[in-house]
């Protein structure tokens, strides 16, 4: 189990932004965060038993060398968790397995993962990854909600980062106790792209070593800064995923969002990839809640996004093609019909004709 073998801290000697406890009543931790906001960094090598841990809050920096083979830190938990605030999770490299309630649960590079506080949860240190960890009070949700819309015009409002605060405003407005979380996932993911949310994320916890007041501003800016990127739709997909279901409708919701995100142009090894699951499991999954094949469900995907650029962007058969991935054109047009029983070009006439 993990100690600190090193340690770089900016703190008073007793203050803490997140406080863990564990009472008797319920059987696991409860983190409650007294900043208004927490940022926390795991850089892990599961192969050299190492972890370099960031724990950053205004006027709050601690940074610790975390090597398994003696006693965990008690404020670094081993079992399922809950907080008292919204807690975002965004994988830079890597992958986490994250158990979430009674599910297993893949998040790859580039993903994004919001929490809500009825969620409880752990993530699993067998794997080599590099993750942060944002965690928002109500207060500072709602006050970043009144600056977008004090400095923004109706017409002006950034619309990304907007849609990012409804939701996370839903979140937190949520008083029917519903396990609730958001799953982004990326339409397309780099190196170009991981170095500006890893700047992102440094320039946050850079900010957080000063004590003064302006620094938490610069940070609020930051932070605003990574919504407007995960509320672009060019480049994320969110979807709410509620825990109320069983475990294979739970890994069923899951395919479909994956279909949604790549309009149905994804293989069957990256979706192995992706969800950690084998084909065979995700063709069984897909056939126990709809009848279809793997093949046959993601062709529909695939149609409904050709019928959009057909209707919408009007391109051509061939340039639509080369968008969700086809190299056969009959092909293309057999499974065209199948889904809408007519041709391309008899469902464009028809179309307009309306």
């Amino acid at each position: 189990m993990p100690t600190i073998s090193s340690s770089d801290k900016l703190s008073c000697t007793d203050y803490t932004p997140l406080k863990v406890t564990k009472l008797g009543s319920i059987p696991h931790a409860f983190f409650q965060l007294s900043a208004p906001y927490a940022l926390v960094a795991e850089y892990v090598k599961n192969s050299r038993s190492y972890m370099d841990y960031i724990c950053t809050a205004p006027n709050y920096y601690k940074h610790e060398v975390i090597r398994s083979n003696k006693d965990v830190d008690p404020s670094l938990v081993t079992d399922l968790h809950q907080h008292d605030a919204v807690e975002i999770m965004f994988v830079l490299e890597g992958y986490v397995e994250h158990r979430i309630e009674d599910q297993r649960y893949f998040c790859n590079a580039g993903q994004c993962c919001i929490l809500n506080k009825w969620i409880r949860h752990i993530e699993s240190y067998s794997s080599d990854y590099k993750a942060i960890f944002l965690l928002l009070s109500d207060d500072f949700i709602t006050m970043l909600s009144r600056f977008n819309h004090l400095f923004n015009s109706p017409k002006s409002i950034n619309l990304q980062s907007s849609s990012i605060l409804e939701k996370l405003l839903t979140l937190i407005q949520n008083s029917s106790y519903k396990k609730c979380y958001i799953d982004f996932r990326p339409r397309c993911y780099n190196t170009e792209v991981q170095a500006v949310f890893q700047e992102i994320f440094d320039h946050i916890m850079s900010y957080c070593k000063h004590t003064n007041v302006s620094s938490t501003f610069f940070s609020a800016g930051y932070i605003m800064q990574f919504f407007t990127l995960l509320g672009n739709t060019t480049f994320f997909n969110g979807k709410n995923i509620f825990l109320d279901a069983e475990s294979g409708e739970y890994l069923f919701r899951q395919i479909v969002h994956i279909l949604e995100t790549y309009h149905g142009n994804v293989s069957r090894a990256d979706m192995e990839s992706i969800l950690h699951y084998s084909g065979n499991y995700i063709n069984k999954t897909i056939n126990k809640f709809t009848g279809k094949s793997l093949c046959e469900y993601k062709n529909e995907f695939a149609m409904k996004y050709a019928r959009d650029l057909l209707i919408k962007e009007q391109l051509s058969i061939n340039e639509i093609m080369r968008k969700i991935g086809f190299s056969n054109k009959t092909y293309f047009y057999k499974c065209f019909k199948k889904v809408f029983h007519m041709t391309p070009k008899e469902y464009q006439k028809n179309h307009f004709l309306k």
